[in-house]
This record gives structure tokens, sequence and C-alpha cells, in this order.
């Protein structure tokens, strides 16, 4: 697991709510208040392969998540280097 700085984590959120429609609601509870887990975690493989950076947006009503994949998004290599494009700290 990778924390986030909090410059990161306000790029991250703005990426992820420009990908979402807008007003996305959540599919349990149909609330559309997200907040963002402030680090890039690994989920573990189906296959049982290397596990997977994700990020993870969380609904504030039932806590539902929405995971995407890091490395898809260009937020880490595929080391779980942070690589935020546009981060002050690169």
């Amino acid at each position: 697991m990778a924390d986030l700085t909090d410059a990161q984590s306000s790029a991250v959120y703005k990426l992820l709510m420009g990908l979402m429609k807008p007003g996305k609601a959540c599919p349990v509870c149909g609330s559309s208040a997200w907040i963002l887990v402030n680090a890039v975690m690994k989920k573990p493989a189906a296959d049982f392969g290397r596990p997977m950076p994700i990020v993870v947006l969380v609904c504030v009503n039932c806590k539902y998540n929405l995971d995407f994949s890091a490395v898809g998004l260009g937020i880490v290599d595929s080391s779980m280097n942070v690589i935020i494009p546009g981060d002050p700290s690169e």
C-alpha cells in the first residue's frame, strides 16, 4: 500500500470525478457523495497472480466501494511508485 499526500489525493479525486457521469449515484443507496481512500491499495488477483494496484472511492452513506485500476489511470507504475501527472513531488 502506498499512502497519498493531500495534493496527490486531491489530484486523484479530481481525475475520478472527471471520469464519472455527473451525479453518479451509488448503486446500493443512491447517494452521489463519494470519498477517496487516501492510499493506493493492492487488490488480490483473481488468478492468484500479482496483486493489482487500485484506488478506491467509498460511498459516504452506505460505504459501498468503487475500485479503479491505479496503473490503468496512470496513477502508479507497475512497481507501485506513485506517478500522478502534475504532482508537485515529481
